[in-house]
């Protein structure tokens, strides 16, 4: 399965698109289904195996998966952002608005730090 995922994926991926599209992958999967802990036994292995295939050190993929799996957020499907979206009557749309680009500072801000803490060549 890793090496159908680095295959796809190319060999001449940045470590920080991969890092990136992990984080994005798991969160987003943490958000819809509501378990955090599930997304990350999904995707983790996936991205360390993905990563060792592309000869990239693993660590910074392990590390975004495990915390963008509780990252997510810009769906209001349970919790407190459920409890904003009705007692405060918004539209789907204007939760996004304010939301999805605070998710994406988050998902950004989270794949630089792996990359620069953990380095993937070496």
């Amino acid at each position: 399965m890793e090496t159908a995922v680095a295959d796809k994926l190319g060999t001449n991926i940045s470590p920080f698109m991969l890092i990136f599209i992990f984080a994005l992958l798991t969160s987003t999967c943490a958000t819809f289904t509501g378990s955090n802990m599930g997304s990350v036994f999904i995707f983790a292995p996936i991205a360390i195996a993905t990563s060792i295939s592309l000869g990239l050190n693993p660590v910074a993929a392990a590390i975004a998966v495990v915390v963008s799996g509780w990252n997510g957020g810009y769906m209001p499907v349970d919790g407190m952002p459920a409890m904003i979206l009705g007692m405060g009557k918004y539209k789907l749309p204007q939760f996004w608005l304010f939301s999805v680009p605070m998710y994406l500072v988050r998902i950004f801000a989270l794949s630089v730090g792996a990359v620069i803490m953990f380095p993937v060549h070496g």
